[in-house]
C-alpha cells in the first residue's frame, strides 16, 4: 500500500481502496483482540506517552491509550451481560433526569 503525503504540510491522503483496506484491518483487530491483549496495549501506550519514546506525540499516545481503554471496557461489558444491563440502565436513568 502506498500512502501519499505532502512534504509541505505533512498531510496524508489515501485512495478509496487503501482506506477500505485499513478499515477492514482495524475491524479485524478490534474483534479479535482479547481483553488481556488490549490491557497490554494500554500499558504500552501509556509508557510511550510518559517516556516520549513512541512514534507519535505524547498527546497522540494518550489518545491511543484512551481508545484502548474504551475498547477494553467494551470487551468486558459485552462479556458480562449483567454489567451491561446495569450500565445501560444507569445511563438511561441519568438521561431521564438530564445528566447525559
Amino acid at each position: 500500500m502506498v500512502i501519499d503525503w505532502c512534504p509541505t504540510c505533512h498531510g496524508i491522503w489515501l485512495d478509496r481502496c487503501e482506506f477500505d483496506s485499513i478499515v477492514e484491518y482495524l475491524r479485524g483487530e478490534a474483534t479479535e483482540a482479547t481483553p488481556r491483549e488490549i490491557a497490554h496495549e494500554i500499558g504500552e501506550d501509556l509508557k510511550k506517552a510518559v517516556t516520549g519514546e513512541g512514534p507519535e506525540s505524547r498527546l497522540a499516545e494518550l489518545g491511543d491509550a484512551a481508545a484502548a481503554i474504551e475498547a477494553w471496557a467494551n470487551a468486558h461489558i459485552f462479556e458480562h451481560p449483567a454489567l451491561f444491563a446495569l450500565l445501560t440502565g444507569t445511563t438511561a436513568s441519568g438521561r431521564t433526569i438530564g445528566m447525559a
